[in-house]
């Protein structure tokens, strides 16, 4: 009798955490922002560039995942890239420290990714990310990005960089669905 109390004990605790697990969901969204970076002789100076606004459509993405605006709990940034698209032969040489920033009407600019003290060659740049909360700028209609570069060498020509981002969300589940 005893075994058998035990046994019932582990079933209904495995089957309320798994209910309460199931009232939530986990989904990772991709987001692209293009900046550019305009030509300049001067060097061993910070440069400041904008994004154009980025699109959230944080009501279509969360009906696609059965949830809704005001249910996100989370969003935390998975992954920011830097990738240059124009010149072909451009590479992340004239640059020794870039920073990204998030920002959105109604709240403070915010640090998203950084990387210091670079000696990259490349035309793809993996950013450090900043481990922090940015809930109330995905739910806003629109975000921009803004970006700092101190740069150690002249940019020639305008340096086109797209910022590709997958900012992970955390929600709950819509009634229907729990």
């Amino acid at each position: 009798m005893k075994k058998l109390s035990v046994i019932l004990t582990a079933i209904l605790l495995t089957t309320a955490y798994s209910c309460n697990k199931l009232k939530h969901v986990k989904f990772t969204v991709p987001f692209t922002a293009e900046m550019t970076v305009p030509k300049t002789d001067v060097i061993n100076t910070t440069h400041t560039v904008f994004s154009d606004t980025v699109e959230t459509n944080i009501n279509t993405i969360a009906s696609d995942n059965k949830t809704s605006k005001d249910l996100v709990r989370s969003v935390k940034f998975d992954e920011v890239v830097l990738v240059i698209k124009e010149p072909a032969d451009q590479t992340f040489d004239f640059v020794k420290d870039f920073h990204v920033y998030i920002w959105t009407p109604g709240q403070p600019e915010a640090e998203v990714s950084f990387k210091t003290d670079m000696s990259e060659n490349g035309r793809e740049l993996i950013m450090d990310i900043n481990d922090r909360e940015f809930k109330q700028y995905f739910v806003s209609d629109w975000f921009q990005i803004k970006a700092t570069a101190y740069t150690t060498k002249p940019i020639v020509q305008d340096i086109k960089i797209d910022a590709k981002i997958k900012a992970r969300f955390e929600a709950d589940l819509l009634e229907i669905f729990k």
